[in-house]
């Protein structure tokens, strides 16, 4: 049986990407069996939603997320150009959704300091033991360490853009694949594929296995076909 995961909360783009609004109304749909959402540090240490390295404000002062604090970056737009929408923390997220749906925590860490960003994440989720969280990232060292810290965790590597791609045979819990690496998923463990946005691509998937978690903008499109 395929699960449908919003990636980053979208469901047809109706919400802005990795916000509240999104996340929570998106694991609040009944089509929709789970949500994708990436989290960054901050300089002082707080665990926010955001994908990218960088954040911009409207004059185009572009910062890096990991030089801001939380007090900082809650001045920024989460996207800027539209309404105004503020970075939200893990927490603030977590402490809306009353659901056991699959909540996949994508790590976002390019650096050297990963222990600590463990630290700070599972710090934040073990307030939530009633949530159903997946815990990935391509950064195999921070995964491979959550692992051995918290074993009865789910812990995965995600794989793509010629990243990890060694890594199909893992002996973490779930691989979260692109879906141009599909050819090599053997799926004898969980497994995701992202970021499946029309039927044709679904149907491929369909084709070797029906046993899937599909990470998509579009969840009830895909739900309807």
């Amino acid at each position: 049986m395929i699960s449908l995961i919003a990636h980053r909360g979208n469901d047809n783009k109706k919400w802005l990407e990795n916000s509240i609004t999104g996340l929570v109304n998106s694991i609040n749909q009944d089509y929709i069996d789970g949500i994708e959402l990436d989290v960054r540090m901050t300089k002082d240490k707080k665990i926010v939603v955001i994908h990218g390295l960088t954040i911009s404000d409207h004059i185009n002062d572009t910062k890096m997320v990991s030089t801001l604090t939380l007090e900082q970056i809650k001045q920024y737009d989460l996207d800027p150009g539209k309404k105004r929408v503020e970075v939200a923390t893990l927490a603030e997220v977590l402490k809306n959704i009353h659901s056991h749906k699959k909540i996949i925590i994508d790590i976002k860490e390019e650096g050297i300091g990963y222990k600590e960003v463990v630290r700070q994440v599972h710090q934040v989720l073990r307030n939530y033991p009633q949530l159903n969280f997946y815990i990935c990232s391509f950064h195999y060292p921070l995964v491979s360490y959550w692992k051995r810290k918290y074993p009865k965790d789910k812990v995965g590597i995600v794989i793509g853009f010629l990243l990890n791609t060694d890594q199909f045979d893992t002996d973490l819990d779930f691989i979260s694949v692109n879906k141009h690496y599909l050819d090599k998923c053997d799926f004898q463990k969980e497994t995701f594929i992202w970021t499946v946005n029309n039927k044709k691509e679904l149907e491929t998937i369909l084709k070797k296995t029906t046993n899937v978690g599909i990470i998509t903008d579009y969840a009830s499109k895909l739900y309807k076909n």
